[in-house]
């Protein structure tokens, strides 16, 4: 199984704090790639808070375990306006579902604790350190 990985089990494995420490392991096992939205998303939070140095490290993360970084295409844009028009009703973050449609192009399983926004996709494969089995 291939993986996406959402920001916070990279944060997560960052801060050694469990289970999205555990969980980014576990993907570690197999292919991983992450989206650079969540890519964005990390590098904001360490760059705004001051911890440049953090950068580095988590910059070294993604080299260390072969983490690919996966760019926004034309296939993930007209799935993004896809489930964005499907979703009118339901706010989901339009960075949420760039990384959902990231991972439906590319036929991933998001590694993720947000079921709040994702578990509303059907189409998006989910392993959560919330739930028992990936898929």
């Amino acid at each position: 199984m291939k993986y996406l990985l959402d920001s916070d089990v990279v944060i997560d494995f960052e801060k050694s704090k469990e289970p999205g420490s555990t969980f980014f392991r576990k993907a570690m096992e197999q292919k991983a790639f992450m989206s650079v939205i969540s890519f964005s998303e990390v590098m904001y939070g360490l760059l705004n808070n001051s911890y440049s140095e953090k950068f580095n490290f988590f910059e070294k993360i993604l080299e260390d375990f072969g983490i690919n970084l996966l760019s926004v295409s034309k296939n993930e844009v007209v799935e993004f306006t896809n489930l964005k028009l499907s979703f009118k009703k339901t706010i989901i973050p339009d960075f949420d579902l760039l990384i959902a449609a990231t991972a439906i192009v590319n036929d991933l399983t998001l590694i993720t604790r947000n079921l709040k926004h994702f578990s509303r996709i059907p189409s998006l494969k989910l392993f959560s350190p919330k739930s028992d089995n990936p898929g």
